[in-house]
């Protein structure tokens, strides 16, 4: 009894003194979440690496037990769902009818470039262009972010992605109304393009690109104007050569042209992610000794 005493003292000393320790980590790195982070993924490792093999079988146990949850719960009726939701929210605009709006704001912004056929008035006033890193960092509290109309189309009509990609071909397919947001449509992409024409004063390459599988979508108001609408979210950086990166993005790296900023590039982990890694990779060592 008295040497299970000792481990488990022993165990308990070992915990704090990673805890301390992942305390004076938290000035290595540049942002509170990620030192959070690091102290619940130390304390958990050290938990079943260091613990006395009856309590390691105790956890592994409670583990187990904890996930032991109704599976077919977690699978949703959507037209149910979607039915309450916009009953709730008195949405006018059925399902059906959303999609097909949606694809005729598609075809609509085929013409973008040319001001003078150009409607803008499927954006509403309080239009909102959200891609992944363009428009302020991501709200924490509900705040406004993207570009509102007038700057989406500004920013549109400074490049002409298709002059450089005549033939960009962006496959829009599965189209969904969103159950929890029955005035929003989802919709995905599988873009290829050949490069023929100069990009932004960068020569033809003549690359043939595949983009990864994208998500968009946009939300509509009551009116059936365009409230947000959504682009750029990647749902497999490993599929295609445009480095991970979809829309604009990609198609700029992928002929060689990256926009100057980390956000425009492929990903790299960052030197407190990689250090995390190794501390794990460490800890994982202990636990298989």
């Amino acid at each position: 009894l008295r040497g299970r005493q000792t481990r488990e003292t022993t165990f308990f000393r070992a915990l704090r003194a990673c805890a301390c320790a992942s305390s004076r980590w938290h000035f290595f790195f540049a942002h509170a979440a990620q030192a959070s982070i690091m102290r619940l993924l130390l304390c958990a490792s050290a938990a079943t690496a260091w613990c006395p093999p009856h309590v390691r079988t105790r956890v592994v146990a409670w583990r187990v037990a904890a996930q032991r949850i109704d599976i077919e719960s977690q699978f949703v009726d959507e037209d149910a769902i979607l039915a309450a939701t916009r009953e709730r929210l008195s949405f006018p605009i059925a399902p059906d009818a959303l999609i097909d709006r949606c694809k005729d704001v598609i075809r609509a912004q085929a013409s973008l470039q040319d001001a003078t056929v150009f409607d803008e008035s499927i954006y509403a006033d309080d239009f909102r262009f959200v891609p992944p890193f363009v428009g302020g960092a991501t709200p924490l509290n509900g705040e406004d972010v993207g570009l509102d109309k007038k700057a989406f189309v500004k920013a549109l009509r400074g490049f002409d992605l298709l002059a450089a990609f005549p033939d960009l071909q962006q496959n829009y397919h599965a189209f969904r109304v969103d159950p929890w947001e029955p005035n929003r449509v989802w919709f995905q992409t599988r873009a290829f393009g050949t490069n023929t024409g100069d990009l932004m004063g960068k020569p033809a390459t003549g690359k043939r690109l595949e983009l990864p599988p994208e998500m968009l979508s946009m939300t509509f108001n009551a009116d059936g104007q365009v409230q947000k609408f959504t682009v750029g979210y990647v749902l497999d950086r490993t599929v295609g050569n445009t480095g991970g990166l979809g829309q604009a993005f990609g198609l700029f790296w992928g002929v060689g042209a990256p926009l100057p900023i980390p956000e425009c590039r492929p990903f790299t982990p960052s030197l407190p992610l990689l250090a995390l890694g190794k501390i794990q990779a460490f800890l994982d060592g202990l636990g298989d000794a």
